[in-house]
């Protein structure tokens, strides 16, 4: 189950068609013109992983605030998802 700030989607693994992580970076070109708060966030890199479905629906966990996070990889590798090594 995937819960967001709109309410939670469940995301069965039988409907999923491949996963893979992702990490967030402040585009380049916002960095060089970021103040302030920007500026302390442009060095951060968000570690996430990215789920598509077979109905092409992509979703995206971001695992910074999640305890354990890690344990998302071993669930999709034992439920057979298949896993990409460059996800979008």
């Amino acid at each position: 189950m995937r819960q967001t700030l709109f309410g939670k989607e469940v995301l069965p693994f039988e409907e999923m068609a491949e996963a893979g992580q992702v990490r967030y970076t402040m585009p380049g070109c916002i960095r060089w013109r970021a103040t302030g708060p920007l500026l302390v966030h442009s060095g951060r890199h968000d570690p996430g992983v990215f789920i598509r479905m077979e109905d092409g629906r992509t979703r995206t966990i971001w695992g910074t605030a999640l305890p354990g996070y890690s344990a998302i990889y071993e669930a999709l590798r034992n439920a057979g998802v298949e896993r990409i090594h460059n996800a979008p």
